[in-house]
C-alpha cells in the first residue's frame, strides 16, 4: 500500500509537470494539481496490485527528470498604500546533484539509487522606489520545520502563491521526491519586511 501511495505522489507531480509544459516557453504560474487515491479507483474492486499495474512508472520518472527545466515565475504588482506594490518570483531547479535517494525510495522504480537536485526560489517586493525583501528561498529555510529526513534527501517543491492586503505567502511541499514522504512549509513575507518561517 505504501509503494501505491508514492506512486500517487509521483503521479501528482507528473500532473504538475504536464500542466507546466502546456504553457509553451517554460515559464509558469503554479497551480498546484491534487491526486487523491479516488483518482486511481482503488474502492471499485480494484486491487492494489491492479492499480499499481496501471501506472506508467518510467514516464512517471521522465516526467519528473524533465520537470528540471520548467521555471515558475510570477510578476505582479498593485497598489498598496497608494504606491506601486510589486512582487516577482521565481523557483527553478538548481542541477547541484546534491540528493542522493537510497534504494528504499526508488527501487519501485527499478532503481538502486536515484541522484537528483534541490530547488530554490526567489522573491523580491518593491514598494514604490524601495526594496523590501529581496531573498533567496532554499531548504534550509525551513530545517527548524522539517524532519531529518526531508532535511537529508527532500526537495522544495510545488510553490504556491496566494496575496493578502499585508502580506504574499509562498506555501511547499519539503518532498523526498518520487514519494509521498514530505512536510508542507510556508513563507510568509509580509509588506512591512517581515518574514516568518512555519510548518503547515
Amino acid at each position: 500500500m505504501r509503494a501505491i501511495i508514492q506512486l500517487i505522489a509521483g503521479i501528482s507531480f507528473c500532473l504538475y509537470v504536464i500542466g507546466c509544459s502546456s504553457q509553451g516557453d517554460g515559464k509558469v504560474k503554479t497551480e498546484p494539481s491534487t491526486l487523491t487515491t479516488d483518482s486511481i479507483k482503488t474502492g471499485n474492486r480494484r486491487t492494489d496490485t491492479e492499480a499499481f499495474n496501471s501506472i506508467n512508472l518510467p514516464k512517471i520518472l521522465k516526467d519528473y527528470i524533465e520537470g528540471y527545466k520548467k521555471t515558475i515565475e510570477v510578476d505582479t504588482s498593485f497598489n498598496f498604500n497608494e504606491k506601486k506594490l510589486e512582487i516577482v518570483f521565481k523557483h527553478y531547479c538548481t542541477y547541484d546533484s546534491a540528493l542522493h535517494l537510497p534504494s528504499r525510495y526508488v527501487r519501485v522504480y527499478g532503481l538502486e539509487k536515484f541522484v537528483t537536485h534541490n530547488f530554490k526560489s526567489t522573491i523580491k517586493i518593491s514598494l514604490g522606489e524601495s526594496i523590501i525583501i529581496d531573498t533567496v528561498i532554499s531548504k534550509e529555510l525551513f530545517k527548524d520545520e522539517i524532519f531529518e529526513e526531508e532535511e537529508m534527501y527532500g526537495a522544495l517543491l510545488y510553490p504556491s502563491l496566494s496575496f493578502s492586503k499585508k502580506d504574499v505567502t509562498v506555501d511547499y511541499s519539503i518532498s523526498v521526491p518520487l514519494t509521498d514522504v514530505g512536510v508542507g512549509v510556508s513563507l510568509e513575507c509580509r509588506y512591512d519586511g517581515k518574514v516568518i518561517v512555519r510548518k503547515n
